[in-house]
This record gives structure tokens, C-alpha cells and sequence, in this order.
């Protein structure tokens, strides 16, 4: 973003929280759907992503900020085909994702590392 690509970063930002929510989904052999919008819904009331440990670590303020974030970029997404947008609206928004984009990131990087480490431990303790 300090080179001011504000429409890219905003474009990676969704793509980042997409293969992230989607890599949480197959590590748990949850079912992916198509949208973001009902994949985030999911993680809301599911009882996989009411576990202690996940539930501690993507929480559903988290949830609701992505969801909040997804929200206010599909719309300046959809002004831009409009032709009714502005550099700054997706600065603002850029700068809003990069956040909570970031940190569901690293939670689900470490869920997905830590759930690997107990299968593993568990198959050596099958043998």
C-alpha cells in the first residue's frame, strides 16, 4: 500500500481472507461454499468454529469485521463499474482490510499448524 496501489491491495486483501477462510474450512473437512458472505456465516455457527481453541482465536468479532470489511469493499467494487468512484474510496478501504486480514491469517495459520500437530502426535501414538 506505500506505493498507493490502493484497487490491488484491496483485490489481495479479499484474496488472502478467501484462501484463508478456505484452508480453515478443509483443515476441519468442512464444507466450502461459493460465497465469502456464507462461508463467514458458517464460521458464526458452526460448532466446529465453536471449539475453545479456534472460538479463542477467530472470534466473532473478527467474523463481523471481515464480514463488515467484504461488505464495504463489494460496494466500492461495484461503484467502480459505475463509474462513480473515487482513489480515496479504496484507499479507505484497503487500509480497513489490511487489519483483519492480517490477523485472520495468522490465526488460521496457527489453528491449521496446531490441529496438524495433534494428528500427528495421535498417528504416532496409534503405532
Amino acid at each position: 500500500m506505500k506505493n498507493q496501489f490502493y484497487f490491488e491491495a484491496t483485490m489481495i486483501e479479499y484474496a488472502v481472507i478467501e484462501d484463508k477462510v478456505d484452508s480453515l474450512f478443509s483443515a476441519h473437512n468442512c464444507k466450502i461454499k461459493n460465497k465469502l458472505k456464507q462461508n463467514l456465516e458458517t464460521m458464526k455457527t458452526s460448532p466446529i468454529f465453536n471449539e475453545k481453541f479456534i472460538h479463542e482465536r477467530i472470534t466473532i468479532d473478527l467474523i463481523e469485521k471481515i464480514d463488515e470489511w467484504r461488505m464495504e469493499r463489494n460496494s466500492v467494487v461495484h461503484d467502480l463499474f459505475k463509474e462513480k468512484i473515487l482513489e480515496v474510496d479504496f484507499k479507505n478501504v484497503a487500509e480497513q482490510g489490511f487489519e483483519p486480514q492480517r490477523i485472520l491469517d495468522n490465526k488460521v495459520s496457527s489453528i491449521n499448524r496446531h490441529y496438524k500437530r495433534l494428528a500427528e502426535k495421535s498417528e504416532k501414538n496409534d503405532k
